[in-house]
């Protein structure tokens, strides 16, 4: 992507976002990228890395918070 593209995408975030840097094996980077690709053959679009990680990590806490709030209902 370059640094116009990305300028672009990052203008259109919402003003509380924050950028973080994260350390993460290269197996969970691979799975990733995998990821992607799969985005890519079932669209046509490429994603890049860091959104296909924000969707998941957006997924995950919704899956984990609706997890617990199902456990709570017991």
């Amino acid at each position: 992507m370059t640094v116009e593209a990305e300028r672009a995408r990052d203008a259109g975030m919402p003003g509380d976002s924050k950028q973080i840097a994260i350390r993460m094996p290269k197996e969970l980077l691979d799975r990733v990228d995998a990821y992607v690709e799969k985005l890519h053959r079932q669209t046509g679009l490429r994603p890049s890395q860091a959104v296909v990680l924000k969707l998941l990590v957006e997924r995950g806490l919704d899956a984990v918070e609706s997890e617990g709030a199902s456990k709570k209902k017991r």
